[in-house]
């Protein structure tokens, strides 16, 4: 997806959370657009090796080729 359709998508994901309060599960290689909504990450490479809040994500694991504001 480029970024004007990760934009999208994660908008309106954001809306039906908000809306229709049910709990989504996104599966993706990429978070960026998505991480300013999530409540919890979990990211797996090999196993879990991050679960938890996204602000307390290790500056490691953001790609900024892929920043989403």
């Amino acid at each position: 997806m480029d970024v004007d359709a990760q934009e999208s998508l994660a908008t309106l994901l954001e809306e039906l959370h908000r809306d229709l309060r049910v709990t989504i599960l996104f599966v993706s290689h990429e978070f960026g657009a998505v991480e300013r909504f999530v409540e919890r990450l979990v990211l797996v490479r090999g196993g879990i090796v991050f679960d938890g809040d996204p602000a307390a994500l290790p500056a490691h694991w953001h790609d900024p080729s892929h920043v989403h504001l």
